[in-house]
């Protein structure tokens, strides 16, 4: 197959821009001008034209919930309600379709718009059926009587532990459970089956081919790499999947004979991830400085003994970290542990991860770039994050998503969605990054230093996320020998008004060499 007269975009430094390109099974055997690469063909073959169209290598995620993303597509969702009667309209709403006695779940709210909704709000809807409706930073979960009775949560419990389980002004549940304490009811609700997920991740692939993405970096459990593995032997996988583990997995994975970098390049076996503290809106995300008008500073899931003997079990084990961290304090607990086990163990080429980091500062970035930490940031954040940031930081908020000065510093970085929290779209996710516009401040960049180019951004959907997973040397660019990975845009994301760029979609997907989307012809 030749795609010619073309704006290609490779990103290849030595060559950033072709006028065609030839495939021949998966991988890519030329790239060049028209008459480069024909000659590279011995007979006759497909020849597409593409009338001038933009095209981009397959498109990297780097940070997702993916089986959680397809299966949102059946759950209430919250986002952009500003009120809780909104919201329990909504889950009326979707109740009338409802199973009985299942759980109804969804999510999306924003605490910072709806304030804290309690148990006795779901409770007017229903006190049979057990809700439970995850916050739209997926750390705080807003749950009826019905769903904590389920979940074991008892005042007792509260008691031992009240900021993960606060109570209300009369000493009862509030019905608001932060971080680790929402866990026994998402093992209650959230329990995979490959007969019922089959579908809807099927769906899942076919969303995001339309928007050129041809691998995600999937941080989730066994339960969803037992699925993920039933599909690819079914041939039915239709995206390539870098599966991060969950540190309390380690001891199974071994004993199963998993290594790190196991797999091959549809599911591939990546980081061991674990969460250090919680998120910015519902003020769990660990600070440095307390939030605004407050003496809270956030949570942390460890002391920094623990994360240095985690850390160390993780690379015991023959993998490296992933670690969840957004706030400035949270990053730099485990910098510090990165940097202490790198060199103990005189580390070189090494590629730990930061999911997130959000919240920086001018050493942190320094001692970021020592150690060469690669950071997992989502741009399209920026939206929601924006006017919450101002509210809850004030002025440290120069430092939040500061991917001008990273870049300017060589940081390693890699763009994701963190869907479903956000939209798998991304080129909203480009456009935020290009332009810093975010809710509140529509008219004006929210600090606009810290604005990056398009081919930036681009590098970082694509080569910083292929470099995140040890794959450079396959995909993340359209060069002779990679995989004929790549995205045929409907505009020119280069030279389209930057309001554009959220309206672009891919008008022609291969993956594998395959045309997994098209609308071109």
């Amino acid at each position: 197959m030749i795609l010619k007269n073309g704006k290609i975009f490779t990103c290849n430094p030595v060559q950033p821009f072709a006028e065609a390109i030839g495939i021949r099974g998966n991988k890519i055997i030329s790239v060049g001008s028209e008459e480069e690469v024909r000659s590279a063909f011995s007979s006759k073959v497909q020849e597409i034209d593409l009338e001038g169209k933009t095209v981009l290598p397959g498109l990297i995620d780097s940070h997702t919930h993916f089986t959680e993303f397809c299966l949102s597509a059946e759950r209430v969702k919250l986002k952009n309600v500003r009120s809780v009667e909104e919201a329990l309209e909504k889950v009326k709403a979707k109740l009338k379709n409802h199973s009985e006695n299942s759980w109804l779940t969804g999510g999306g709210w924003n605490p910072n718009f709806i304030g804290l909704p309690t148990k006795e709000m779901l409770d007017s809807v229903s006190t049979e059926i057990p809700i439970a409706l995850e916050a739209n930073d997926y750390h705080t979960l807003w749950c009826n009587s019905k769903a904590l009775e389920l979940g074991g949560i008892t005042k007792e419990k509260a008691l031992e532990n009240p900021k993960e389980i606060p109570l209300n002004e009369n000493g009862e549940i509030l019905g608001i459970l932060y971080e680790k304490s929402r866990q026994p009811l998402i093992e209650k609700f959230y329990q995979p089956k490959l007969s019922n997920y089959r579908k809807a991740l099927k769906n899942g692939f076919q969303k995001y081919h339309k928007f050129g993405v041809t691998s995600v970096h999937a941080c989730e459990g066994q339960d969803e790499l037992d699925i993920y593995n039933e599909m690819k032997l079914s041939g039915e996988l239709g995206i390539r999947i870098f599966k991060l583990i969950q540190f309390s997995e380690l001891e199974q994975i071994q004993e199963q004979g998993i290594s790190f970098l196991d797999g091959d390049e549809f599911l591939k076996i990546g980081h061991a991830k674990f969460f250090l503290d919680g998120a910015l809106s519902s003020q769990t995300a660990e600070m440095l400085e307390p939030y605004e008008n407050s003496e809270n500073r956030g949570l942390s899931h460890f002391s920094e003994d623990e994360i240095e003997k985690m850390v160390k079990k993780i690379l015991d084990f023959g993998f490296e970290p992933a670690v969840h961290a957004i706030g400035d304090a949270a990053i730099t607990k485990i910098v510090e542990a990165f940097k202490n086990e790198i060199q103990t163990r005189g580390l070189i080429f090494q590629r730990f991860r930061i999911e997130h980091a959000q919240h920086l500062g001018h050493e942190l970035i320094q001692d970021i770039l020592e150690d060469g930490t690669i950071l997992a940031m989502q741009p399209i954040h920026i939206r929601e994050d924006a006017q919450t940031c101002e509210k809850l930081l004030g002025k440290r908020s120069k430092w939040a998503f500061p991917f001008a000065t990273l870049l300017r510093h060589s940081a390693r970085v890699c763009f994701g969605s963190d869907t479903p929290v956000e939209t798998i779209n991304p080129f909203e996710g480009i456009f935020t990054a290009v332009t810093r516009k975010a809710k509140g401040f529509e008219s004006n960049s929210w600090f606009f230093e810290e604005k990056i180019t398009v081919e930036e951004a681009i590098k970082a959907y694509t080569i910083g996320g292929a470099f995140a997973s040890f794959e450079e040397d396959i995909k993340g660019s359209l060069e002779v020998g990679k995989l004929a990975d790549l995205a045929v845009l409907s505009e020119d994301i280069f030279a389209v008004e930057k309001e554009r760029i959220p309206k672009i979609f891919s008008c022609l997907t291969l993956l594998d060499g395959k045309v997994v989307h098209n609308e071109l012809f």
